[in-house]
């Protein structure tokens, strides 16, 4: 995982930013495979409308990794 992680409330998994894409308005987010559910995909792009409700919502927190 890298420096700064974000974690999933919904699902409780960690996961980090892996790309943005400014053409699409995008964000490419990885779970880690570490925790994550079987038979679930760890890679998921969203808008960035999609993950910014997430943060407001609470469903998305993001911190400092150690």
């Amino acid at each position: 995982m890298h420096k700064h992680v974000g974690h999933d409330h919904l699902s409780g998994n960690r996961f980090q930013i892996v790309g943005l894409d400014p053409t699409a308005n995008t964000v490419a987010i990885q779970y880690d495979p570490n925790a994550w559910m079987p038979d679930a995909e760890p890679h998921q792009q969203m808008t960035w409308t999609e993950f910014v409700s997430h943060l407001i919502n609470g469903h998305f927190e993001i911190y400092r990794g150690t």
